[in-house]
């Protein structure tokens, strides 16, 4: 470069920013200023400064000074490109974090809609900054599932104690097409069952005319046959 390895003016000018770490990394230390250059007419405080970082320079060779500013451009440069990925990194997190918060009220209203008494659970959860105590949900949920099958069982012993009520009755077998019985299935029910015993009643009425037809029928016989008994008996005696 430069005679006796100085830099120019402009070189000079576009060391005096990373001057302080420079010298910090050579321990480079200025040499202690004058009365005079304590203080620049006008009362500029840069001036001094700027004196110091250029008494700091001069002591250093223009290509030492030139390769530090590469590798701290270099490593400015690198982390730039960490803090591009950092900053990536955290917008992925901010962004995942929302999608858990909702994810999470998501949850709640299920459980709520599923498990109506699991709202303690969660406010407890809250309370103490810690995670839901699943087991218990588990628990719940598993009295909730016995209680479902339980119903189930209960619904086809019912349906099968239907069927043999109400044989081949399409009314009754819509009932148990859908997956409730509804609301009218019980004036459905008690409908048929009105209708069965007036059917009941009517077989039971035919039934005892029949009877009283055959006892009747039963009796003349009998008279004839005590009449013919007699007037066999009358011949008897005359013969």
């Amino acid at each position: 470069g430069t005679p006796n390895g100085r830099l120019k003016d402009a070189d000079l000018g576009l060391l005096l920013g990373p001057l302080a770490q420079l010298s910090a990394d050579f321990d480079v230390r200025p040499r202690r200023c004058s009365p005079k250059m304590a203080a620049s007419p006008g009362g500029n405080s840069e001036g001094p400064t700027a004196d110091l970082d250029l008494q700091a320079v001069e002591g250093i060779p223009r290509d030492t000074l030139v390769a530090l500013l590469r590798r701290k451009d270099k490593e400015a440069k690198g982390l730039s490109q960490k803090l591009d990925k950092l900053e990536e990194r955290y917008v992925k997190v901010v962004r995942f974090n929302k999608l858990l918060l909702e994810d999470r009220a998501s949850f709640l209203r299920f459980c709520k809609e599923l498990l109506p008494d699991s709202d303690e659970f969660f406010e407890e959860a809250a309370a103490q900054e810690i995670p839901v105590n699943i087991a218990a949900l588990m628990r719940k949920l598993a009295s909730w599932r016995s209680a479902l099958e339980a119903a189930h069982e209960d619904r086809r012993v019912f349906h099968d104690f239907i069927g043999l009520v109400f044989p081949g009755n399409e009314a009754v077998a819509m009932l148990f097409s859908e997956g409730a019985l509804g609301a009218a299935a019980f004036d459905t029910l008690q409908q048929q069952w009105i209708a069965l015993e007036d059917r009941h009643e009517r077989s039971l009425a035919s039934i005892n005319a029949m009877a009283r037809e055959q006892l009747t029928a039963k009796a003349r016989e009998l008279e004839e046959a005590a009449r013919a008994r007699l007037e066999a008996e009358r011949r008897v005696e005359e013969l």
